[in-house]
């Protein structure tokens, strides 16, 4: 995994795992429903990933992306670390993978 760094402070990416993904939600954030829209929430899934990266509260993740921001930083490097800690995580693809064989597949039919 990569590492990425905010406000100054460099962190260890990590491969989200079911406790994560249930951090996430209790974040008030849905990896399977909002997998379409990260980019509209991206303060949000930033935070979240930081303090799960961090290994503290969003609270504290939200100062600490404040700060970053207020001090010239971006978004690019944790955003990068985030997409590719989804593309990385096995709990996260088994699930992708088993709604998507779950998902009925709408076929036309025609009438004669």
């Amino acid at each position: 995994m990569k590492k990425f760094t905010v406000n100054g402070k460099e962190y260890n990416a990590k491969e989200l795992t079911y406790g994560d993904i249930r951090k996430m939600e209790s974040f008030g954030l849905n990896l399977m429903t909002d997998i379409t829209s990260i980019q509209a929430k991206v303060f949000s899934y930033t935070s979240g990933y930081l303090a799960i990266c961090g290994g503290f509260s969003l609270e504290v993740a939200d100062n600490e992306m404040n700060e970053h921001i207020i001090n010239g930083g971006d978004f690019t490097d944790i955003s990068e670390a985030f997409v590719d800690s989804l593309s990385n995580s096995r709990f996260f693809q088994a699930m992708l993978n088993s709604a998507t064989e779950k998902t009925p597949k709408k076929t036309a039919t025609i009438k004669k």
